[in-house]
């Protein structure tokens, strides 16, 4: 303690010796002295803290009032207007449970607003019941209901960042953290990454200007900025990483270079038979800057010159920590779980002139302010009440689902288009898991009539492996749409515009698994029979819809995002999946719930083996090492796998 009896020890004032600073002995009298004023001043010291601890404790709400008008960077605008204790969050403050790991939920505000009416309260309610429940399964449950930037500025990495501030404070004073659960909408991380990858496929320099050239069967370097995922909680969730340096407001110019070799000298440069070089501009994101080129021109003595390239492959992993780097694949690696339920972007209802009187869509004329080429989700609109029904639906599953009120038929079920079956490597995730139901393991190249028939039937582990997009994944079209509409449940929740009418149809949905059809299932109950887990390993599965050109806070952000539509629609209890192109799987997911991990740990589970790989072959060279971060988790990472009796 600084203060206390060993301030002394400099001047060799110890109350335990006789000896002065220089060793000369002291009269018995002083030493007697200076042992009581020792001992007085370290119990007075003792007292003060005490007192101190008592009248200003480290409580959630003395951390909501310290975050509330927060300005991270000290420039408005600021990042987190209010932030306010959840009631129930009083009881999770250290003490006798203080070993307990803390799951922290932050709700939007908006949600619990007063101008929400009986929905919003009922949402408070549920949120309060669900924090029971994570402190009945021997956690403890901190919550706050939070109001954050949401203006022009494109500055969404910027409000997360203040947000993990918040996270790292209550680990620090109220942890230890296990995970973190953000309910509505929130600001997202987009990740940018650039490496030089060495490549041997053909490539074509200037492609449509006279000097194009094309050079095939040789070696090239690309070393290009690259968004790699369009949501990333392995930010928030890395707690002790250096995310904050690595943010970029912008917009900031990257630069690009793709270089043609044809030797190299004794320093290692490349000398460059050819090469395209150029930039462009990015905003709001945070920059994995793993590798770039050095270009220079070089002039021999008799006027002529060559290009030089010099990969600088030694300035990578700055977002790391020095253990993360000591790691034998260097990458961050989350201490805390995050997961996302956010209703908004899937919150739309069809308009109430489309509807008939039992509040089925109906043959009608084409309204004037309906454009005649609308796309497929023609006559939805967003509603706000529909989406805290959304949520309070989900947080009801959920309750029932950890009380063993809803007993999900405990076996896996996989689909696929043109790509594996994931049912085996799935069924690691139970010992009991052996024998193959074979209705429930859809693959080949299913249409849109099976894939209604698979989410029919019920199942608690779901994998979709299909190529998909922001807004949802390709199955074959179903040519009798008649067939798809019964086996959706009969009544389509989509139109066509045929004649300056439109005709309830889910013809648009081609083929692909989408808002239209998830919300026709939903509707007609088709999915409400049970609650269900989803690996989903469709490309851009989970990307929010406009993430790159719109604010979170636009409702343009996320809106008709397929990874939700599956979660909301299809009885989700949570969803992992990518958020960039790419071949990847979460390896270790099915084996962590076998063990008992949650959903959230699991996700974490795949950084840790990741992290683990002895050589960069293993994870896909430099490319691929840290594929681990272009996934993020859906739904509720703090549930697991329980055992059930379907």
């Amino acid at each position: 303690m600084r203060g206390g009896p060993f301030a002394f020890a400099e001047w060799g004032l110890s109350p335990f010796g006789h000896a002065g600073r220089a060793g000369f002995p002291l009269p018995e009298p002083l030493v007697a002295c200076v042992a009581m004023f020792t001992a007085s001043l370290a119990a007075s010291l003792v007292i003060s803290a005490v007192t101190v601890a008592q009248v200003a404790p480290v409580t959630p709400a003395s951390i909501a009032a310290r975050f509330t008008r927060f300005d991270l960077d000290g420039e408005r605008p600021r990042e987190i207007d209010a932030l306010t204790a959840l009631p129930w969050s009083a009881s999770a403050v250290p003490g006798a449970r203080a070993r307990a790991p803390v799951v922290l939920l932050f709700v939007e505000e908006r949600l619990l607003a007063d101008a929400g009416g009986e929905e919003a309260k009922k949402l408070g309610d549920a949120l309060a019941r669900w924090a029971n429940d994570v402190t009945s399964e021997g956690s403890r449950a901190i919550g706050f209901s939070a109001r954050v930037h949401a203006g022009s500025e494109h500055q969404d990495g910027r409000t997360l960042l203040a947000l993990r501030r918040v996270a790292q404070a209550v680990d620090r004073e109220c942890g230890p953290l296990a995970g973190i659960v953000l309910v509505g909408a929130f600001p997202d991380a987009l990740l940018v990454r650039t490496c030089n990858w060495w490549r041997d496929d053909p490539i074509t320099l200037r492609a449509g200007k006279p000097d194009a050239a094309t050079y095939e069967h040789r070696t090239w370097l690309r070393s290009m900025p690259e968004i790699v995922a369009h949501t990333a909680d392995v930010v928030l969730g890395d707690l002790d990483g250096d995310w904050e340096s690595r943010y970029r407001e912008g917009p900031t110019r990257l630069e690009w270079n793709f270089c043609i070799p044809s030797g190299a000298t004794h320093d290692g440069a490349l000398v460059l038979k050819d090469h395209e070089a150029g930039s462009y501009p990015l905003s709001d994101f945070f920059e994995v800057d793993d590798g770039n080129v050095d270009l220079r021109v070089e002039t021999n003595t008799d006027g002529t010159s060559r290009v030089l390239a010099t990969p600088r492959a030694e300035l990578r992993d700055f977002e790391c920590t020095t253990r993360d780097k000591a790691r034998p694949n260097s990458m961050a690696l989350p201490e805390v779980w995050v997961s996302r339920i956010d209703a908004r972007g899937v919150a739309y209802a069809l308009r109430k002139d489309l509807l008939d009187d039992a509040g089925r869509p109906k043959t009608t004329p084409r309204p004037a302010d309906i454009d005649p080429k609308s796309g497929a989700f023609v006559g939805y609109e967003y509603d706000e009440s529909f989406e805290r029904r959304l949520l309070l639906r989900f947080f009801a599953r959920n309750h029932a689902y950890r009380t063993g009120d809803l007993e999900p038929r405990d076996t896996v079920a996989s689909l696929a288009c043109g790509l594996p079956s994931g049912y085996h490597e799935m069924a690691r995730a139970r010992a009991t898991w052996n024998d193959l139901d074979a209705s429930l393991d859809v693959g080949g190249e299913p249409d849109l009539a099976a894939v209604a028939r698979w989410f029919a039937a019920p199942a608690i582990l779901r994998t979709i492996r299909a190529h998909s997009d922001p807004w949802g994944s390709a199955f074959t079209a179903t040519k009798d749409v008649a067939l798809l509409e019964k086996d959706a449940g009969g009544v389509p929740r989509g139109f066509v515009i045929e004649n300056e009418h439109l005709r309830p149809s889910l013809a648009r949905c081609g083929g692909k698994l989408d808002f239209l059809l998830m919300r026709t299932l939903y509707e007609n109950g088709v999915t409400g029979n049970g609650a269900s887990f989803y690996v989903h390993t469709g490309c851009e599965a989970i990307s929010p819809p406009n993430a790159t050109n719109l604010p979170w806070s636009d409702r343009g952000h996320g809106a008709f995002g397929g990874g939700n539509a599956v979660l909301f629609f299809g009885d989700g209890l949570a969803l992992v999946g990518r958020a960039k192109v790419f071949y990847d799987e979460p390896r270790g997911f099915a084996d962590a719930l076998r063990e008992g991990r949650t959903f959230g740990a699991a996700w974490i589970r795949y950084f840790e083996l990741e992290s683990a790989a002895t050589t960069w072959a293993e994870v896909g060279d430099d490319i691929g090492r840290k594929r681990a971060y272009f996934w993020s988790v859906l739904g509720d990472g703090s549930l697991s796998l329980r055992s059930t009796n379907g």
